[in-house]
């Protein structure tokens, strides 16, 4: 929402999001009342909405940004980035078993073969 000052439809942040729309619904009206986002009419569909972040919403989400920066600054400290590596391996072998797991557990033994 950050970049997209005309703001999103519903249906674009709860797919940007992952969302489903039901739950983008109940987290909306709560930023609504908080005074964090406004809700308008798209123009030409009177059935969809626009989302559009507020100053009190930008203030907010620069706040969430940065320290999530000093989070992952903690977290991360003190690995390597050949560790941090070795874990991303190892975390797409494990996304993509869950994915479709037999075929996936043939390309994982390739991958793990191969390092």
């Amino acid at each position: 929402m950050k970049h997209a000052p005309q703001g999103l439809t519903q249906s674009e942040l709860a797919d940007g999001l992952q969302l489903s729309e039901p739950t983008l619904s109940r987290r909306v009206t709560r930023l609504l009342a908080d005074g964090l986002v406004s809700k308008h009419r798209l123009p030409g569909d009177g059935r969809a909405n626009l989302i559009k972040l507020e100053p009190a919403g930008l203030k907010a989400l620069d706040g969430s940004e940065t320290t999530a920066a000093l989070d992952r600054e903690l977290l991360f400290q003190g690995l390597s980035n050949e560790d941090l590596e070795a874990a991303l391996r190892v975390l797409d072998v494990l996304a993509a078993r869950m994915e479709d797991p037999l075929e996936s557990e043939i390309e994982a033994e390739a991958e793990i073969t191969a390092v």
